[in-house]
């Protein structure tokens, strides 16, 4: 309500790696705290694979790459299924050489890009982004796991695509591509939707104050 409500934010965002985003910054901050409990639970679902049968060769690369262990591959057999554990972060999909396997309605990436733009439509809005402390994992999970990349400063915006681009190349002139080595997700994809659908510009300018 307070977002909805509100013609003026001023957002604080922590810089660090995501399991399901690569990175989390601004962008991913409105886009999964800015929204309901239903709304994060249908883009997360909207996220899970659906498995194409004819095109799977059951290597098990999509059972090892998945971080929460939830898919299971019986080469023999010919089988493959995924429980209730599923986060819907698309690693899978991504990883899968074989075309063998889609999201259920869209790349969880993409949903959230939406969703940050529109709780942010129509206001003015300017983002701080914190680039110290870069653990691997978000700060919401309870073993965020090491730093993975040294401390670098903090940067301000009034655009939220910008700022995170701006971060993820500061982060990766130190640690080279860290957060997808860590992750094994590509941050670059949330902002690549999210300037395809008008957040914001991953053109930017730093100024050092």
């Amino acid at each position: 309500d307070h977002i909805y409500n509100s013609d003026y934010i001023f957002s604080f965002a922590h810089v660090k790696g995501h399991n399901a985003t690569g990175m989390g910054g601004a962008s991913k901050n409105f886009g999964m705290g800015g929204v309901t409990k239903e709304t994060k639970r249908r883009m997360h679902h909207g996220s899970r694979p659906e498995h194409k049968v004819d095109e799977c060769t059951y290597c098990g690369v999509c059972a090892e790459v998945c971080p929460f262990g939830d898919i299971k591959v019986d080469k023999e057999k010919e089988k493959w299924s995924h429980n209730k554990n599923c986060f819907g972060c698309g690693v899978c999909v991504n990883t899968c050489e074989h075309d063998a396997l889609k999201f259920q309605d869209a790349d969880f990436q993409y949903v959230l890009a939406c969703a940050a733009k529109a709780c942010l439509e129509n206001k003015k809005v300017i983002y701080l982004n914190d680039i110290n402390r870069i653990a691997k994992l978000c700060d919401c999970h309870p073993s965020p796991g090491p730093i993975i990349c040294p401390d670098i400063g903090y940067l301000v915006s009034d655009d939220p695509v910008a700022i995170d681009k701006a971060s993820i190349d500061l982060v990766h002139d130190i640690k080279p591509d860290i957060f997808e080595k860590e992750n094994n997700v590509n941050p670059l994809k949330q902002i690549n939707y999210g300037e395809e659908i008008g957040l914001g510009s991953s053109k930017y300018q730093l100024i050092e104050i």
